[in-house]
């Protein structure tokens, strides 16, 4: 992947409106770029070949498909043998409600983020699946009372 810093001031124009637009045209694009079809096209390969753009999602309301209810879950483990690691980062890609799992500093070690349609779905998740990992020593379950911010959207800038 490249470094940021070899982004121009059109890449990181592109990458900006992709992080908005995700839908929009080609010739939409290079026209508010100011840049002709062709060249778009170009710049915009190289930025998904580079690694720079992954992939395109659509964003789903997730209220708008019954997943009201959300919990961060903060998971510390017992030990780091690559058996065990292996079991917990293989129950997390499989489970399709752990929509985020970060490794972290501090008294935890994992980070996850859980949507679900109910409490007793989180509840079944954490109580017969999550904590019966032998790996797993505790798990902090805060609920999600309200959102304020939620973005998929980097900071770009040229700095």
């Amino acid at each position: 992947m490249k470094e940021s810093s070899l982004l121009d001031k059109t890449d990181i124009a592109m990458l900006s409106l992709l992080q908005h637009q995700g839908r929009i045209t080609n010739q939409e694009l290079a026209d508010k770029i100011n840049l002709t079809s062709a060249p778009c096209l170009r710049r915009l390969k190289r930025l998904e070949n580079d690694g720079i753009i992954e992939r395109y999602v659509g964003i789903i309301n997730r209220q708008a498909v019954a997943l009201e209810v959300m919990a961060l879950v903060s998971v510390a483990l017992n030990s780091f043998s690559d058996l065990e690691i292996t079991e917990f980062e293989k129950f997390i890609a499989e489970n399709a409600n752990i929509t985020e799992c970060y490794s972290v500093s501090g008294e935890y070690d994992f980070f996850l983020k859980i949507v679900a349609s109910n409490i007793a779905e989180i509840e079944n998740i954490l109580l017969k699946q999550l904590l019966r990992l032998p790996i797993v020593r505790s798990a902090t379950t805060n609920f999600v009372l309200g959102e304020r911010k939620n973005t998929t959207a980097l900071p770009l800038n040229m700095g």
